[in-house]
């Protein structure tokens, strides 16, 4: 009984951490967008999208973070290339990331219909 109840524990603790773990990455973004628009002075706008985009390149995964204001139209604020880890973090995540590339070498996610903005 005592071994079941210490896996139970041990597999609520591996869920916690992932959740803080998904959770964070996320609030990265957010940070970023939110630091963009206070240093162009656009804390004020209506912030219209932000979403990821991904280009598949031979075989490495480029990111780019695109938010798009009232007052500034699309703007690129951080491109960057994904490690592995990254890759297979963002992949467990969000699936259809994964088959978007595969199909297409290209995918994009919203950050705000997902909710993570």
């Amino acid at each position: 009984m005592i071994d079941i109840i210490i896996r139970l524990g041990i597999v609520l603790l591996a869920a916690a951490g992932a959740a803080a773990v998904a959770y964070y990455v996320w609030d990265q973004y957010k940070d970023k967008i939110a630091s963009w628009l206070r240093q162009n002075g656009l804390e004020r706008s209506a912030l219209m999208s932000a979403f990821l985009q991904f280009d598949k390149i031979a075989s490495r995964i480029r990111q780019k973070l695109v938010v798009s204001t009232s007052s500034t139209g699309t703007q690129i604020i951080e491109e960057k290339e994904l490690s592995a880890e990254e890759v297979a973090e963002l992949f467990s995540k969000e699936p259809q990331v994964a088959d978007r590339l595969r199909d297409s070498n290209r995918a994009e996610l919203d950050l705000i219909s997902a909710g993570h903005v």
